[in-house]
């Protein structure tokens, strides 16, 4: 091998290595986001509902988080999209509308009081 020639299997595995470090970040930032609209959604849940709800925070965001999901899933099917960026307004209104909904029938499901 002439020394000007080098080998570029050093260089091919440092980019697989830089793509996956990129994606594990990518999925970290991914899951924070998911947790911190969870518990927005759950709470302007529990703010739409009447009284006080016997439910920890956990399983506020853990409700928010699913209300989100489903939300998301039926908005896109429906053919919705945030073309112009900012705020996604409507899939949020509508994920605190699911998450009340989504407390109440976690409530009577465990027992617990829930006023609506």
């Amino acid at each position: 091998m002439i020394p000007s020639q080098k080998s570029s299997a050093p260089l091919a595995d440092q980019s697989v290595a830089d793509k996956a470090a990129k994606k594990e970040r990518h999925m970290l930032g991914t899951i924070i986001a998911a947790i911190v609209v969870g518990a927005i959604i759950g709470a302007l849940g529990r703010l739409l509902l009447p009284g006080k709800q016997n439910i920890s925070i956990v399983m506020t965001i853990l409700i928010g988080i699913v209300a989100n999901v489903i939300v998301t899933l039926i908005v896109r099917q429906l053919g919705y999209s945030n073309s112009s960026g900012g705020i996604a307004w409507i899939p949020l209104l509508l994920g605190a509308v699911v998450a009340a909904i989504l407390i109440v029938v976690y409530g009577r499901m465990s027992h617990k009081s829930v006023n609506a």
